[in-house]
């Protein structure tokens, strides 16, 4: 049988399954390394939008994977080559559900219902990584070298995502780098980046990445 974890990276990292990584406090030279996640094929979440993913890769069908009333607009791409690896962008509430807020990463190994039928993508799967080398087929201890060292402990899906609040000063460097189009004089607004990690028998089998402002 096969055994599978999940780990949920914010900032740092967070994991469940049998550990829960993160970052509780705001560290500014940690921040970037979050921010290195945010990119995927020449996409970056906070950025472009649906419309330049498929400007670019080809058309793909608006479908929504929950029933909640602010569901993501999400399109769906298969890469070239047999590994048929899914590639799905997500556009939510914090990108007024046409600019990139989420990407996932998904496996053939899995069947989510929702990514029966994606669209053919004009890439290979060894080009579905972040810049800093998170991808599928990572090892927990790679994806720890990746990210950063676990501090906090949890059980299977029990984990608690860590709201990371930077200072003024900080959100104002970080919109500058990431080009968001917030309203930096609001003090009211937050950044939440986040990546979960899924494994099974102890292989990266699908990866999530959610940029979420609030306010």
């Amino acid at each position: 049988m096969r055994e599978i974890a999940s780990i949920a990276l914010i900032a740092a990292l967070l994991s469940s399954g049998a550990v829960l990584f993160g970052q509780p406090e705001p560290n500014r030279r940690e921040l970037p390394q979050a921010a290195r996640q945010l990119n995927l094929l020449d996409f970056t979440l906070g950025k472009s939008t649906l419309d330049d993913v498929r400007a670019r890769l080809g058309d793909s069908k608006t479908r929504k994977c929950s029933r909640e009333e602010e569901a993501s607009n999400e399109i769906c791409y298969v890469s070239a080559g047999p590994d048929r690896t899914k590639v799905v962008f997500m556009a939510g509430f914090s990108g007024g559900w046409t600019q990139l807020d989420g990407y996932k990463i998904v496996s053939s190994e899995l069947h989510p219902e929702c990514y029966r039928l994606c669209s053919p993508g004009t890439f290979a799967t060894n080009e579905i990584r972040t810049p800093s080398g998170l991808r599928l087929g990572l090892t927990r201890q790679e994806v720890m070298r990746v990210m950063g060292k676990p501090t906090h402990s949890r059980r299977k899906q029990d984990y608690v995502p860590i709201r990371i609040t930077p200072a003024n000063d900080e959100r104002r460097d970080r919109a500058a780098e990431q080009g968001l189009s917030v309203p930096l004089k609001n003090p009211y607004w937050n950044v939440l980046d986040t990546v979960y990690v899924v494994l099974a028998n102890g292989i990266v089998v699908e990866l999530e990445v959610l940029h979420t402002v609030s306010y």
